[in-house]
């Protein structure tokens, strides 16, 4: 899912961090260096192209601990819609933005 996606299902209850090099408005919002210490869930989908290996290897980088969490696929109209989900803590390295503050 899209940050923006997330954002509007949890009606901004929570924090959502973008770990990608284009946050968008999110570098703003929710900048990653006041996330430093704490723990999540990161979440991604098939539309992307990630391999799990790429996103494991993203992820350790990031954080001192990663834990893949089983996601059944559901059906999203006549598609099928794969998500990854890795519950992740300690988060030490955030991404560099493109822009500044």
């Amino acid at each position: 899912f899209t940050g923006g996606e997330i954002l509007w299902a949890d009606q901004n209850r929570r924090p959502v961090v973008l770990l990608s090099g284009r946050p968008h408005m999110f570098a703003w919002w929710f900048p990653p260096e006041q996330y430093i210490g704490r723990s999540g869930v990161f979440l991604t989908q098939e539309r992307y192209g990630l391999r799990d290996e790429e996103v494991e290897r993203m992820l350790r980088a990031r954080f001192d601990t990663v834990r893949e969490i089983p996601m059944p696929g559901f059906k999203r109209g006549k598609g099928l819609v794969k998500m990854q989900a890795w519950r992740v803590e300690g988060f030490h390295t955030p991404p560099e933005y493109p822009y500044g503050p």
